[in-house]
């Protein structure tokens, strides 16, 4: 599938949900978000039994290419929660889109899918993206066109750029709307700041402000490509129309490769819908064992993540508002969000550890205390390389 046929499915599927008077940017990309994933559960599922080892004992062959493929447990069976058993076989793709009741269709899924949160066989990443889920499809109808705009379509077996590009895809729809102008960043902007922090295998990343994940996906494959061999790395075409070189990470050792998947990568994020995207970004690129939280990183109460410190930040933090209730650990009163960021990744950067932070210029020359406060710290805590000033035309995350 090329990108001309991904951008037609979705716009297929984006009009189904119009059509439904489902029109807000972020609540459409979600809706379709559930359904795209739960097909590729399915898909998952059917290639984990293909590839696990018999009752006999006997050995299948192991699957090649996927140097960081992983047992998992089957998802579509009968499951206990707590004191409930939950027969999420009803969930399993094939089984929901062949009920001929559109009505009870939805009902299941409405139903069944907000469990998948606390389902033990998903990665932490999976189960984020159901998390406070709710599905606002309203009517059996739609649902089944939605369905059937999918039938033909087989996602586990797309490239994995495919998949990558087919979700940023979806987040590139968002990137034109004024609610999203919030969370979207240059990719090329992206690749550059990361290249220039240069995060390394065995190190820890952290995106504050994480978004649809763009800095989390941008780092994972930069240390993938560093530990590639030449004739493991190749040129693809990104979304936005320049080259990028991928690579399979094929020189990674087993201890390594279970390292970057769970250990490496942390997203912190405190809005529920944008989570969920950057959620099913890293399951689409293979970190969802990593740290995916739903929090606020400067205000409110402290939590354990506030007493870790990492090896890399990179973020793009809202510019915009100011923070209620500042953590007592920024040891800043009050001021705006983006001078809270900066005091967070201050305190959050280990000993000779880097960041790459995008910033308005008004960090420069504010004068409020906070502004000040905060630039005698980055002056006197940290080593400052450079600042780069951007073209103004440029978005945010």
């Amino acid at each position: 599938m090329d990108k001309a046929s991904l951008q037609n499915l979705l716009k297929r599927l984006c009009k189904v949900m119009w059509e439904a008077n489902i029109t807000n940017p972020i609540t459409y990309v979600t809706q379709i978000s559930y359904v795209l994933f739960l097909k590729m559960l399915e898909e998952m599922d059917a290639e984990q039994m293909e590839f696990e080892v018999p009752p006999s004992g006997g050995k299948k062959p192991a699957k090649t290419g996927t140097p960081n493929a992983r047992q998992r447990s089957p998802i579509f069976t009968k499951v206990k929660i707590a004191r409930d058993t939950v027969d999420f076989g009803k969930l399993r793709w094939s089984v929901l889109t062949s009920d001929p009741d559109n009505v009870r269709m939805l009902e299941t899924l409405r139903t069944l899918l907000p469990k998948l949160a606390v389902h033990p066989a998903l990665s932490p990443a999976a189960r984020a993206l159901f998390e406070d889920s709710a599905i606002v499809i309203p009517d059996g109808a739609t649902l089944r066109k939605a369905v059937d705009t999918l039938k033909d379509v087989h996602l586990l077996s797309e490239d994995a750029d495919v998949k990558g590009d087919l979700f940023e895809i979806l987040v590139n729809d968002l990137g034109s709307q004024k609610k999203a102008a919030q969370f979207r960043t240059p990719r090329h902007l992206i690749r550059v700041i990361v290249e220039m922090v240069n995060p390394q295998i065995g190190e820890t990343v952290c995106d504050s402000a994480g978004g649809t994940g763009g800095f989390a996906i941008a780092a994972y494959e930069h240390i993938l490509l560093a530990n590639s061999s030449p004739e493991f790395v190749r040129e693809v075409p990104a979304p936005y129309g320049l080259p990028v070189k991928r690579g399979m990470g094929d020189r990674l050792k087993p201890s390594q490769w279970k390292f970057l998947q769970s250990g490496t990568i942390h997203i912190f994020e405190a809005d529920k819908d944008i989570i969920r995207m950057a959620a099913m970004n890293a399951v689409l690129h293979g970190f969802d064992q990593s740290p995916i939280v739903r929090r606020d990183s400067i205000g409110g109460g402290e939590d354990k993540w506030d007493e870790v410190q990492f090896d890399c930040i990179l973020e793009n933090p809202p510019f915009s508002g100011a923070a209620q209730s500042p953590k007592r650990s920024l040891r800043v009163e009050k001021g705006e969000k983006y001078v809270l960021f900066l005091a967070a990744a201050i305190r959050s950067l280990r000993p000779g550890g880097r960041a790459g932070i995008v910033l308005p210029t008004g960090i420069l020359f504010g004068d409020t205390s906070a502004h000040v406060e905060v630039k005698k710290r980055l002056l006197a805590e940290c080593d400052l390389h450079a600042v780069v000033t951007l073209p103004s035309v440029l978005g945010v995350k």
